[in-house]
């Protein structure tokens, strides 16, 4: 799913503020004409009061002030003028600002500027006074460099060591820390060790080698392991490794490198060496499973039984295996692996129950036993989940749906926050809308973040609703999590091009979540996220006028075209769905390098082989979103149609 490009930010500028103010003036639900007319107006008193603040015209900007102080975000304005001198900002003040803001999330992340610039000017005491703990390393560091300052040497010393073990670089306001602990004799070889470590794990090769200054005792052993990372062939020789816990570490290090390029002989040596050397328990299963994994990605045998492996391990081999159908060893991977997860419910059910022919000896309970996991499977409202459905011949199942609530803005008239997140959404100033969510979402019981959400989908903010139903984890909100919006945009464009309804929905929920003005990184746009070189493509070939960036933001035009493109592709792979949602993910010239040397092969397997995760991912989520729209509209169709359950 991409990202949309903020309509607002704030506080500069405010040119996107009024067409959104005429166009949500009113609250959702509300039939009032008086209650109406005041929020109309005080949203309307916000932007001049924001317009004058920005025009320097502080006697206009008071009056307005004034006149909203009883608005949801009169702290709003309170913050807009005080950040822009947040720089002379004295303590006292900052004091009484933060009670007129009331908790806003732009004021706390305002307060934070204004600790930075006490500690940029020196005024290490009123840091000191007015810190408040916060995950933050600037902030932890200027912390520290206060206490130090204020005469607790050795209480901001003895917290160093935290900050430092890191695995990248951390910023420039450490340094001077970093001096003082450094030079005190606080880096001991167990301290550079452990950052070594993580500094390598995380592939910061550079850092690495920046770390070897710091040993002592251990600066052979600690060279040692930085060439196991960066020339891992050096592990043919184990005498060159001191047979201590760190050679040991150093050694496995460079053995789980050196069998992504050489499984076979680094399995060989592995065979030797963990026998000859004390590993720990942990570490002998990650070299193993790492020397399993490289080895199935070679096309090699495994060599490797689950029990030896760490569970993340199973879980890469038993994909590997999946992917290169060695459906006998898949099974006995698969068998291992956690039974909450419908994903390996699903694959360990579907092989046991194909190849319970071959295997005559076990008998009806192997079949039993498959089917089970498989029902286990079917009760989620998952790709997988609707899979194991379909192999059981039983319907696919929606489960529990938290019914529609009529009118939430009144049940939530007691919660501030909630109040502020939807006028800032009205007023059009998203990433303060956001921010309110974010900081709502760790405080609310599900019940009241379910209406929080309800709201946000009432109103309009669609793919936040979405996105926050998700992070919420509150499944059951399908009203909210699956919408349909541009009812007769979609309804007219399925039927012009003879495409489901519920595909054009599938597709637009997982590339935009509906939002019309989303930008991906690549340069995507609008509800269908269409590239304009593709859309130019598609103008043409439907003798469309040719569109502009701009145009693909209108929903009537990135509908038409996005439909007609799934519709070309639809005819192109034969109405083939998993090749077409790849085609429309990562372009047809790698759905077709894909598909080929892979006729006949089943499709949940072919999407599993898929190189890139965003696309295979993608598909999964498109066919999944696909039947769940189905299903609402009270369809039953199969999750996979009979055309579509091999790759042609």
């Amino acid at each position: 799913m991409t990202s949309g490009t903020p309509l607002g930010a704030a506080p500069a500028g405010i040119r996107w503020l009024l067409p959104l103010l005429v166009a949500l003036a009113a609250p959702v639900g509300v039939a009032d004409d008086a209650t109406h007319q005041g929020r109309y107006e005080q949203r309307m008193a916000y932007a001049d009061a924001v317009r004058a603040l920005e025009a320097g015209r502080l006697a206009d900007f008071r009056k307005q002030q004034d006149r909203l102080a009883d608005y949801p975000l009169a702290p709003y304005l309170v913050w807009r003028e005080a950040v822009r001198r947040v720089g002379s900002i004295r303590p006292a003040e900052m004091g009484e600002l933060r009670e007129s803001m009331h908790g806003i999330p732009a004021g706390e992340r305002m307060f934070r500027s204004w600790l930075r610039v006490q500690a940029r000017s020196g005024r290490w005491s009123t840091f000191l006074a007015h810190y408040e703990p916060v995950d933050d390393a600037t902030m932890q560091c200027y912390h520290l460099r206060a206490l130090y300052r204020s005469g607790e040497r050795e209480a901001a010393l003895d917290q160093v060591r935290d900050l430092w073990v890191s695995p990248v670089s951390q910023p420039k306001a450490c340094d001077p820390l970093f001096d003082v602990w450094r030079n005190a004799g606080r880096i001991d070889d167990e301290t550079a060790w452990a950052r070594l470590t993580a500094a390598l794990e995380a592939g910061q090769t550079g850092l690495g080698r920046y770390i070897l200054r710091f040993f002592k005792k251990d600066a052979d052993v600690a060279r040692l392991y930085h060439e196991a990372h960066t020339r891992p062939s050096i592990v043919a020789r184990a005498d060159r490794f001191p047979q201590t816990a760190k050679g040991n570490q150093a050694l496995a290090h460079g053995l789980m490198r050196h069998s992504k390029r050489h499984p076979r002989d680094t399995r060989a040596l592995w065979h030797d060496y963990r026998d000859q050397r004390d590993f720990d328990d942990e570490t002998r299963r990650k070299v193993t499973g790492a020397i399993a994994l490289s080895n199935a990605k070679a096309g090699n045998d495994v060599q490797a039984s689950p029990a030896e492996v760490t569970t993340e391990g199973v879980r890469e081999v038993a994909h590997q295996l999946i992917r290169d159908l060695r459906w006998q060893d898949a099974l006995i991977w698969t068998a291992t692996l956690p039974q909450e997860d419908e994903r390996w419910l699903y694959w360990h059910g579907r092989l046991a129950l194909d190849l319970a022919p071959e295997v005559p000896a076990a008998g009806g309970a192997a079949e039993d036993a498959a089917r089970g996991a498989l029902q286990a499977a079917a009760q989620n409202r998952s790709y997988y989940g609707f899979l194991a459905a379909q192999r059981l011949g039983i319907e696919s199942r929606l489960n529990a749906q938290q019914p529609e609530k009529a009118d939430t803005g009144k049940e939530l008239q007691d919660l501030p926050a909630a109040l502020r997140l939807v006028e800032l959404y009205a007023v059009g100033d998203l990433v303060n809308a956001r921010r309110e969510w974010n900081a709502l979402k760790g405080s609310l019981d599900d019940e009241r973040l379910a209406l929080v959400l309800e709201r946000m989908h009432e109103v309009g903010w669609i793919n936040q609703a979405i996105a926050g139903a998700w992070q919420a984890q509150l499944p059951d909100l399908l009203h909210v999590r699956f919408p349909q919006p541009f009812p007769e945009i979609y309804r007219r464009h399925a039927f012009t091009t003879d495409l489901p309804h519920s595909m054009l929905l599938a597709v637009s929920r997982q590339e935009s979540a509906f939002d019309h003005r989303a930008v991906s990184r690549a340069g995507a746009r609008g509800l269908m996220q269409l590239m304009p070189a593709t859309a130019r493509i598609v103008a043409r070939r439907i003798r469309a006028a040719r569109p502009s960036e701009a145009d693909l933001f209108d929903p009537e035009v990135n509908i038409r075209l996005g439909s007609n493109h799934l519709a070309f592709l639809m005819d192109r792979y034969d109405g083939h769905r998993a090749l077409v949602f790849a085609a429309y993910n990562a372009g047809e010239h790698r759905s077709d390098r894909w598909k080929r040397k892979a006729s006949g092969m089943p499709t949940e397997a072919w999407i599993e082989r898929i190189p890139f995760r965003e696309t295979r991912d993608y598909v999964k989520s498109v066919l999944a979103f696909q039947h769940v729209y189905a299903l609402r509209a009270g369809a039953s169709p199969p999750m996979l149609a009979d055309h579509e359950l091999l790759i042609p």
